[in-house]
């Protein structure tokens, strides 16, 4: 901003200030000048006439005129002619035609100088006055005042406008350093800010998210890292073994555990491919009709090998229903919570599922005899790569119920986890 946005500010409000007071003070000065004179000639023509019916009255001359009214401004004086005074044809006319009457002329346009004229028989009486020094002497202080006013509303406009472009300022300055990266940066919320408030509270929101994802973003990096060095740390040390152990018992289970830690780092990217799809909306299919109970029953066929692996007892409770879905996810999401249920039992363990319409909505459930889950950790499980307990279930990559949510919300769905530490733990799905 560089001052810039105050100084135009502070131009703007100058040039109002100078426009509202000027302008209504040449106005003002010009009627009241206006008004001033015809008031001035009003109790000039009053005075004269008087002047003249009281010397005649009284058996005065009229050159006596002078004695009775001179002041400072204004000096009358009689004269036989009107040398020296020039006159319009209608003013000569109306003089030799009419006694009791007062026309005005002026002397000189500068100073204000002006003579009024009356005529009583053939002699005229000449009152002049001079306005210059009282018109000067407003126009002082009606330029001083307007001086005064100006200075004091500038210099307070120039203060409130500072005050008024603080906040913009400091606004700047913090977007300066939020564009270099400094995620932290606040603007202080004051009684001041005014209109500017709606604005401050915006960019401190902005901040704050923006800083939010700048840590996701670091953490995601970190735990994605994490996730693709331990398995290329197995399979680059199980490489190097190969290349010198000559036991072919050896060399195969080395070869076991390398394809393993491969398909380990295929289903990562594969969950992180997906997982990205899903937060992009970029889902090439559309939907179609689907028995989500055959589905289920497909999603344990395929992981058949693992629950027999533990001789694990399924109880299945599933209803037919049908339902428009993505086919592809919701076969993810079910094979992810059956994975799942299936990696925390314990040998020998049960498995329950069940399937069933309540009204509109259609609910999933699927319970374990795990360890269960702390309460603390039940609102983190569905974050990327967050992993309950660290220490067990090495195989997983903290994703899986990360796209369980997520495909759940694509269906206009939501998903529920009811544990306790000890008691297993319940998966429900709400369609």
């Amino acid at each position: 901003m560089r001052r810039g946005v105050y100084q135009k500010v502070a131009a703007v409000v100058v040039f109002i200030i100078i426009v509202t007071m000027v302008v209504p003070y040449m106005v003002f000065s010009h009627t009241s000048r206006k008004k001033f004179n015809t008031i001035v000639q009003e109790q000039i023509v009053s005075g004269m006439l008087g002047t003249i019916d009281y010397l005649e009255s009284h058996g005065r001359p009229l050159s006596d005129v002078g004695d009775l009214y001179m002041t400072g401004v204004v000096s009358m004086t009689a004269v036989d002619r009107l040398d020296g005074i020039e006159l319009t044809g209608e003013q000569r006319t109306k003089l030799d035609s009419e006694e009791r009457t007062v026309v005005f002329a002026q002397l000189d346009s500068f100073p204000r100088q002006f003579v009024a004229i009356a005529r009583s028989g053939s002699s005229y009486v000449l009152c002049r006055f001079n306005l210059s020094d009282i018109f000067q002497q407003m126009r002082s202080a009606g330029f001083l005042s307007l001086l005064v006013s100006v200075l004091l509303g500038t210099g307070g406009m120039l203060f409130a406008s500072h005050r008024m472009t603080r906040s913009l300022r400091e606004l700047d300055a913090a977007t300066r350093k939020v564009a270099a990266g400094d995620f932290s940066q606040r603007v202080p919320l004051r009684r001041t800010n005014g209109e500017f408030s709606t604005l401050i509270e915006s960019f401190n929101t902005m901040t704050e998210e923006l800083g939010s994802v700048e840590m996701l973003r670091s953490n995601f990096i970190s735990d994605i890292s994490h996730e693709f060095k331990t398995p290329l740390t197995a399979i680059e040390g199980y490489a190097k073994l190969l290349e010198d152990e000559e036991d072919d018992t050896e060399r195969r289970e080395y070869v076991q555990i390398i394809t393993e830690e491969t398909g380990r780092l295929s289903t990562l990217a594969d969950n992180i491919l997906m997982l990205n799809r899903i937060e992009k909306g970029n889902i090439p299919a559309r939907k179609a009709p689907v028995r989500i109970d055959e589905q289920i029953r497909r999603a344990l066929a395929l992981c058949e090998s693992k629950w027999e692996a533990k001789r694990l007892n399924l109880e299945l409770e599933l209803d037919e229903i049908t339902l428009d879905v993505y086919d592809v996810l919701l076969m993810q999401l079910w094979t992810n919570l059956v994975d799942n249920a299936v990696k925390f039992s314990p040998p020998d363990g049960e498995i329950m599922i069940s399937l069933h319409r309540t009204g509109e909505r259609v609910t999933f459930a699927i319970t374990d005899q795990g360890p269960g889950i702390p309460p603390g950790q039940q609102d983190h499980i569905f974050e990327k790569f967050y992993k309950a307990d660290r220490s067990r279930g090495g195989d997983g990559n903290g994703l899986g119920l990360s796209i369980v949510r997520r495909v759940a919300q694509l269906h206009g769905g939501e998903v529920r986890v009811q544990s306790a530490p000890g008691e297993g733990s319940t998966f429900l799905v709400l369609l």
